[in-house]
């Protein structure tokens, strides 16, 4: 998945600089300003890709933990037998 976000990042990062590169030359705008925003354009760019690969990668455990007690609590309510309540359990 890792792999996956470093070539997503590569690809959309070159598609825009693509752009922005030929305007900022034209422009003539300072070669410092230029290699500055292709810093910040880079780093924009992974920071939104990875922000969701990282919650697939590593999912909120507690908001699971709770799904799961609901589930435990809607089966004792409805007096689901005993079995049932353990293979419930065994998928949590």
């Amino acid at each position: 998945m890792y792999f996956i976000g470093w070539i997503g990042v590569s690809i959309f990062t070159n598609a825009l600089w693509g752009i922005a590169n030929p305007l900022l030359l034209s422009w003539q705008v300072n070669e410092v300003l230029i290699s500055l925003l292709k810093t910040i354009l880079t780093g924009g760019v992974s920071m939104v890709i990875f922000f969701f690969i990282f919650l697939i990668i590593f999912p909120n455990l507690e908001k699971n933990a709770v799904r799961e007690e609901s589930k435990l609590e809607k089966a004792k309510k409805k007096n689901v037998s005993k079995e049932k309540n353990r293979k419930i359990r065994k998928k949590g």
